[in-house]
């Protein structure tokens, strides 16, 4: 029994010794990775900015150019002219709201919901199509 008692004790606290090691890991880890990049930050502010801002664009044109590889030309256009028109309805919406003009930016949410719909249905090809004339042939 006393053997029982000293084995729940013991796993107990290796938990927590494993729990604080992690801990403790993360710490140092996250230390070592921010430290240099806040030195760098203060030090040199533009070149951080312009080293960031490369990395960030090398990482999207990275998924933009694996998303065309997958989808085609085509279909990755299709995307872009929608999230072309989200983003600039947004943008409108907000700004028309923030000036106080809310008319404006209700007829604005209306012609946005009309393009996107005319972009989405008419221009995209639908997969009900695509499905029947690879059967026909």
């Amino acid at each position: 029994m006393l053997r029982k008692i000293l084995w729940r004790y013991t796993s107990l606290f290796s938990s927590i010794a494993s729990f604080l090691l992690l801990l403790l890991s993360c710490v140092l880890l996250a230390g070592a990775v921010v430290l240099p990049l806040w030195r760098f930050a203060t030090l040199s502010p533009h070149l951080y900015t312009v080293t960031v801002t490369s990395i960030i664009f090398l990482i999207f044109l990275f998924f933009l150019v694996k998303k065309i590889k997958k989808n085609g030309a085509k279909s990755f256009l299709i995307f872009l002219a929608k999230f072309f028109l989200i983003a600039v309805g947004l943008f409108f919406f907000v700004t028309l709201v923030l000036k106080g003009l809310r008319l404006h930016a209700f007829l604005e949410l209306i012609a946005f919901v009309f393009f996107y719909g005319f972009i989405s249905f008419l221009i995209s090809p639908s997969k009900k199509a695509e499905l029947k004339s690879e059967n026909e042939i």
